[in-house]
């Protein structure tokens, strides 16, 4: 199984730069404005475009926490992104509507909540189907927070997955 690394939370270039030399596959965009994360689809564009330019290969992912459908879409198009993460309450109707270009970000509570997973959201044939974050209080990812590693296993024996940091 090959390792996969994604740098979220990208808002400039020198920032985007650093994390593919260090080795990053994969950059994160936040599109979620209470994040200070946040950065808006014009700067994005313009990032993937420089990185683009620069003959740069990696995979940018826009990351959204209960955007609607249409709005997801028109941002990936606006921004040249790969894929969306789904960070929020999203149904499984709404990942499965974006296809392909889309994987669910959970924060499992219960053993119960993360083995129901991999059946209750569309299953993505390309890594990731999922993305495993530690459940922070309200928080939808990002707390830096580490996770249940042993239940983590037991779901990356179920389906391709993406570990999220702490």
């Amino acid at each position: 199984m090959a390792v996969r690394i994604k740098i979220c939370g990208v808002k400039t270039l020198d920032d985007a730069l650093a994390a593919v030399e260090a080795g990053a596959d994969m950059l994160g965009f936040n599109f979620y404005p209470p994040s200070p994360r946040y950065v808006k689809p014009s700067t994005c564009a313009n990032l993937v475009a420089a990185l683009d330019g620069r003959g740069l290969s990696v995979t940018a992912v826009g990351v959204f926490v209960n955007a609607p459908v249409a709005d997801i879409t028109a941002i990936l198009d606006e921004c040249g992104l790969d894929l969306a993460q789904l960070s929020g309450d999203e149904p499984p109707a709404l990942v499965e509507a974006l296809g392909a270009r889309a994987f669910k970000a959970i924060r499992p509570q219960t053993n119960e909540a993360a083995r129901a997973a991999p059946d209750q959201y569309p299953r993505r044939e390309a890594p990731p189907a999922l993305l495993v974050d530690a459940a922070h209080g309200g928080a939808y990812g990002g707390t830096g927070q580490a996770g249940d590693w042993a239940l983590a296993r037991w779901l990356a024996a179920r389906a391709p997955i993406m570990l999220a940091g702490g």
